[in-house]
């Protein structure tokens, strides 16, 4: 069976003695921030609530066995009814598209931010930084993803992040070893390298069939986008109206993506799947994220060559390598006050650790509280490759996931799948198309 690896100066007394008068004390009184829970009253008892959310299946089953816990072990005698089956491209449709009868929507964070006016979801910053009930004290500060919790002054809190989905790359250890490689290849000069190496193997075998491949395969999705901006030291606003970027960023990894697509470090088949091409040493490496890492396993498992393979941060700059990440998110639609509060407590309670550990069961994605294989150790025992790739190191950026988000990612991409087509003095026209069609579909950032 294939395996998955892993100097002040101290100020001398005075000679003389003074007689200093003691202070008097007095009580001043300290402001205090009434709680949610003490505004309501406590009044939440047989309070019902509908949760829409995009499970289905194996996924949906495990989800309503987590909600019928909470909703026999919360001491407020809250109710939540799940409504699921839908996935998420059907959820991103109904929040355009519908009006949903729920109080609580789990979806892609910005398809919730996207959300039609029929839709109204509730600004969370209230509950957020509740005394009582809230919720930054829930990630832990020595992991990086604390950088990215929901901070005090943020705007646009219509949700909150339950889940990560990371890019990643699954690297193929057992080959590399093979062609000499001992390291994973965190710098972006030695990915180049070893890529070329599997290029180079494949391409002086004796299958001539093999020819132009067994570097890293390309998917040219979404977040490889992203994460290829971020690896040349690109960063976004989080929560911005408007998207920015770093121009500089944005050409430079155009110029070193060419570039290897050229002498073929990179390539693309005549599939846009990566499986098969991974499980028979086709690419060293390959493009995905945790969406994939079932059929990667599945793939090498039934196949003659039984690597071992993992996943890894694409490459970086400075050699730490990066992850761009993007989020499932909760959100309360608006109700009154009681439902809302309840609404909160149970999105709170998915922040929890053992929820959260939960959860990883049902979407296989990143938690957000913490390291992964430190929240869901269980999980990543089972599927190493699944947190191979959380170093502690890498850099990780969030994604933009303003209301605009789900449109100009697309856009962000578009401008990535240009490059490959044309010629490195061509990349300041296409920056010059990314930055106007920004601003048709979001609007000068000046407005």
């Amino acid at each position: 069976m294939a395996t998955e690896t892993s100097g002040t100066a101290t100020p001398h007394p005075s000679k003389t003695a003074s007689k200093t008068p003691a202070p008097t004390l007095t009580s001043t009184p300290i402001p205090t921030v009434e709680s949610l829970l003490e505004r309501m009253d406590g009044q939440l008892a047989g309070v019902n609530l509908v949760l829409r959310h995009p499970w289905y299946g194996k996924a949906e089953e495990r989800f309503n066995a987590l909600i019928e816990t909470f909703n026999n072990e919360n001491g407020y005698g809250i109710k939540v009814s799940p409504v699921g089956g839908y996935g998420l491209e059907t959820m991103a449709d109904l929040l355009s598209n519908e009006t949903l009868d729920a109080n609580l929507v789990i979806a892609q964070t910005y398809d919730i931010l996207s959300a039609n006016e029929n839709n109204a979801f509730v600004d969370l910053s209230e509950f957020i930084n509740d005394p009582e009930l809230g919720i930054l004290d829930l990630y832990d500060e020595s992991f990086a993803f604390n950088e990215l919790c929901p901070l005090e002054n943020d705007d646009f809190r219509q949700a909150i992040a339950i889940a990560y989905q990371p890019a990643v790359l699954y690297y193929n250890t057992s080959w590399a070893k093979e062609l000499g490689f001992d390291e994973i290849p965190l710098d972006l000069e030695i990915f180049t390298t070893q890529m070329m190496a599997g290029f180079e193997a494949n391409t002086h075998d004796n299958d001539p069939n093999n020819n132009g491949t067994g570097g890293l395969f390309l998917s040219k999705s979404v977040q490889s986008a992203q994460a290829w901006y971020a690896g040349f030291d690109g960063a976004f606003s989080p929560g911005a109206r408007h998207l920015q970027f770093d121009e500089k960023a944005l050409l430079d990894s155009y110029e070193w993506l060419k570039t290897a697509y050229a002498q073929d470090a990179h390539w693309v088949g005549a599939e846009t799947i990566p499986y098969d091409y991974f499980a028979r040493r086709l690419a060293l490496a390959v493009e995905g994220g945790l969406d994939d890492l079932a059929y990667i396993t599945a793939a090498i498992n039934s196949s003659s060559n039984k690597d071992e393979w993992t996943t890894m941060p694409y490459p970086s700059l400075d050699g730490h390598g990066v992850i761009a990440m993007e989020s499932l998110g909760i959100g309360i639609l608006e109700s009154d006050a009681h439902k809302q509060l309840a609404s909160w407590i149970f999105a709170r309670y998915l922040l929890e650790q053992d929820q959260q550990a939960a959860l990883v069961e049902v979407h296989g994605y990143w938690p957000v509280t913490g390291a992964p294989a430190l929240i869901a150790p269980k999980y990543a025992k089972e599927n190493p490759a699944w947190a191979s790739a959380a170093l502690p190191d890498a850099h990780y950026i969030l994604a933009p996931e303003a209301e605009n988000w789900a449109i100009t990612r697309r856009i962000f991409q578009d401008a990535y799948l240009r490059v490959y087509g044309l010629e490195a003095q061509y990349f300041p026209n296409i920056l010059d198309l990314l930055k106007q069609t920004l601003i048709d579909v979001q609007g000068s950032s000046d407005e």
